[in-house]
């Protein structure tokens, strides 16, 4: 009866260790740019001529319309096989419209099941400062997202990364306002329209941004990163893929450890190159594209740490962002073969 009993316990341990590790294996997702169409706002009509001088980026599907929804629900399949749950589709509101909006928009149409959409605020660059009116318009557009059924959640909640958050809180005061208060108005205009509060993701550059305590105050519930070539007290940009993803690695412990106690969704990152967009200003900078031992190690260290730490979620930049070399979309080159390590490393128990 006792080897009975202790063979059961055995057993009962062996499937709840199981049941533990499976519950472990984290939530990914990957950053989508959503450029590779003609875009009726800007007047450009392909974003690909600068990439069709690096043949070896080019798509395993070609030189693709990213606004169609056959490609679209292709990715999608691609992206689910993988293990990924999620997509966060870089989005553009600029001189009162949505640059690039397409793809998102058509995306959210697609059948049920596939990865849920979310979306980066993406401000950067030149573009003039949003006005409280603005922000209003920008709240109707999030809105009407987040009652689709594909839209992606956390705890119930509909979610929106935030690129640049302290360029957000600047803007806000700009505009005679506050971050607060315009995170306020977003939960309102939410509760207006029968949704929960978004799940505002605040982008930081790492895990001492004294923007975190502004975001963490404001009502953010969690912090990431798009992507970063240092870390704090580094004198330059990484110098190629090694020093990439150590640089990587440092940020993950200051983010875990950030003092307004904001979880963390990771950062994880495919490589950088930036010449078909015109380059990094270190041009060494452009040659972190990794070679794929060291990329399956990159997610190797992401997934030790995220189990070691308690991190349920990550997000990969990204999908097609070839302009900037930071790809795991299937290439001709490479295959699918990114995807496969996603799966093997991430996902599987």
């Amino acid at each position: 009866m006792r080897r009975f009993l202790s063979r059961a316990l055995c057993a009962l341990t062996a499937l709840l260790s199981a049941t533990a590790v499976h519950a472990a294996a984290p939530e990914v997702g990957t950053y989508y740019f959503p450029g590779w169409h003609p875009d009726p706002l800007t007047g450009n009509k392909d974003n690909w001529i600068p990439i069709r001088a690096f043949p070896d980026r080019e798509p395993q599907r070609g030189w693709y319309n990213d606004s169609d929804p056959q490609v679209l629900q292709s990715q999608a399949d691609e992206m689910k096989a993988a293990g990924i749950n999620f997509v966060v589709f870089d989005w553009y509101f600029e001189k009162g419209g949505v640059r690039a909006a397409a793809p998102l928009d058509n995306y959210l149409k697609l059948p049920e099941g596939v990865p849920h959409a979310s979306i980066l605020w993406a401000r950067h660059g030149s573009s003039p400062p949003n006005t409280t009116a603005e922000w209003q318009d920008v709240i109707k557009l999030w809105v009407g997202y987040a009652k689709s059924p594909n839209f992606y959640r956390i705890d119930g909640q509909p979610v929106v990364m935030v690129f640049d958050t302290g360029r957000m809180v600047r803007e806000a005061t700009q505009a005679g306002s506050d971050i607060g208060s315009w995170v306020a108005m977003a939960q309102d205009a939410a509760h207006k329209a029968g949704l929960p509060p978004f799940y505002f993701v605040a982008g930081v550059w790492n895990g001492q941004d004294p923007t975190i305590a502004i975001a963490a105050k404001a009502g953010f519930k969690s912090i990431t990163s798009y992507n970063y070539s240092r870390a704090p007290g580094d004198a330059r940009a990484a110098h190629g893929y090694a020093e990439r993803d150590d640089a990587y690695r440092r940020v993950w412990i200051r983010m875990i450890d950030n003092r307004s106690g904001l979880p963390a969704i990771l950062p994880l990152t495919a490589g950088w190159d930036r010449r078909a967009w015109g380059g990094s200003e270190d041009k060494l900078a452009d040659t972190s594209e990794p070679s794929g031992d060291q990329f399956r190690d990159h997610l190797t260290a992401a997934r030790s740490f995220m189990t070691e730490k308690g991190v349920s979620r990550a997000v990969i930049c990204c999908w097609n962002e070839y302009g900037e070399g930071s790809v795991i979309e299937p290439t001709k080159a490479l295959g699918d073969a990114k995807l496969k390590a996603i799966h093997d490393i991430l996902k599987q128990n």
